[in-house]
């Protein structure tokens, strides 16, 4: 039987592979069930978003006074029905509330999947790192399988995140019973609330939410702004562009998992590298509009960034002091608040004033970089002994370091 670690990180994989191959086909699926209105249809989709970035807080702070497992079987479950009756169905209400439950189903999986991985790796935290290693690899081969399955028909299309969704819920069940007396004591007990320095945890969970939102706001833009950009310069040409450099951006992103930690940074510098890797990014592909290679150099410091950022908010909340960690992840959800306010903030910025749009921008990288600089009250944890990891997240990364 393999070990409870193994499996959430596998079922992280199944997980990405089902997101990413139902989400980009979606807009077109609810067009072709009667939705002629563009608002419509994003408002469905972004509240899978919206929900889970709301409601993780609550279910945070009931998974800490109950037990994770039940909330990621529940959410697991949940939403493989809910593809299946995508799947059995053709009604436009229907489907759109089929894809609301799919924002709960998110909103019970998260916190939960992420506080079974905090207990498990208690001292590491390099979990995260492979969590994104798998979900980097599930948006390569999440797509590939949409397009064929989508190919075939919607029913296929949606009853293969259905199947996979459920192959993970039955993992999770069969590790529960397996005979393994650790595995099983660390995914059935409540977890233990940390209240030692409680007024400096509540500090640092606000300045990582903080810092988690301004990361989205700019993240966002590869995956909406820029591709607006490109069409409107390149024309067709931009598309299959595009398409190539997310294709590179998710290969370099999983192998960045595994250079990372043999570089021995502390999780802190390497975030603060991976904003001014933002930065650079950004300013190439502005440029690139212009010089199409400069693209592909963008990508480089893109994923590089995007390696160090988002895992790295992870670790900053499984490292965190002075609260409960169901809470503390719940409410780190919140930085997909930032996939609300990216487009519309870069939209705005440029369809309007074209040239502000870069600047502000950089100025959201740099306020990220600023508050990962800003070390609340100024009290430091001490620093525990470990040994130097090759495997991503590896041990060097310390409590200290990372505040």
């Amino acid at each position: 039987m393999p070990s409870l670690r193994r499996v959430l990180i596998f079922g992280t994989l199944l997980s990405s592979v089902a997101y990413f191959a139902a989400l980009p086909f979606l807009p077109l699926v609810l067009t072709a069930r009667g939705a002629t209105d563009p608002a419509t249809v994003g408002l469905a989709i972004g509240a899978i978003a919206l929900i889970a970035a709301l409601g993780g807080g609550p279910v945070g702070a009931v998974i800490d006074r109950t037990s994770a497992r039940p909330f990621l079987i529940t959410g697991l479950v949940l939403t493989a029905l809910a593809y299946l009756v995508l799947a059995a169905v053709t009604d436009l209400v229907l489907s759109i509330a089929m894809i609301i439950t799919l924002g709960v189903g998110r909103t019970l999986m998260e916190p939960a999947s992420k506080h079974l991985l905090s207990t498990i790796d208690f001292r590491t935290g390099s979990g995260f790192r492979w969590r994104h290693a798998m979900l980097s690899l599930g948006a390569i081969a999440g797509p590939a399988a949409g397009a064929v399955t989508f190919g075939l028909s919607e029913q296929v299309y949606f009853a293969v995140p259905a199947l996979l969704y459920a192959g993970y819920a039955v993992m999770l069940i069969l590790i529960t019973r397996s005979q393994d007396p650790a595995a099983v004591r660390d995914f059935v007990a409540p977890p233990a609330a940390v209240p030692d320095r409680p007024r400096e945890g509540r500090g640092q969970l606000t300045r990582i939410i903080m810092i988690g939102i301004l990361i989205f706001t700019v993240f966002s833009q590869l995956s909406t702004v820029f591709p607006l950009l490109l069409n409107e310069r390149l024309g067709t040409t931009g598309v299959t562009h595009l398409a190539v450099l997310l294709i590179i951006n998710a290969v370099l992103n999983l192998a960045w998992q595994f250079v990372l930690p043999r570089l021995r940074l502390t999780v802190r510098a390497s975030m603060i590298i991976g904003t001014f890797a933002f930065v650079v990014a950004l300013a190439l592909f502005q440029l690139g509009l212009e010089t199409v290679p400069l693209l592909y150099l963008g990508i480089l410091f893109w994923s590089a960034g995007q390696s160090a950022l988002l895992p790295g908010q992870e670790i900053m909340l499984h490292q965190l002091t002075g609260t409960s960690k169901g809470l503390a992840f719940g409410l780190g959800e919140l930085r997909y608040l930032g996939f609300f306010l990216g487009p519309w903030l870069g939209g705005a910025l440029s369809g309007n004033a074209p040239a502000a749009y870069p600047a502000v921008m950089f100025g959201v990288c740099l306020a990220a970089a600023l508050l990962l600089l800003v070390h609340p009250y100024g009290a430091r944890p001490p620093r525990p002994a470990a040994r130097a990891s090759a495997v991503p997240g590896g041990d060097h990364q310390q409590d200290d370091d990372q505040q």
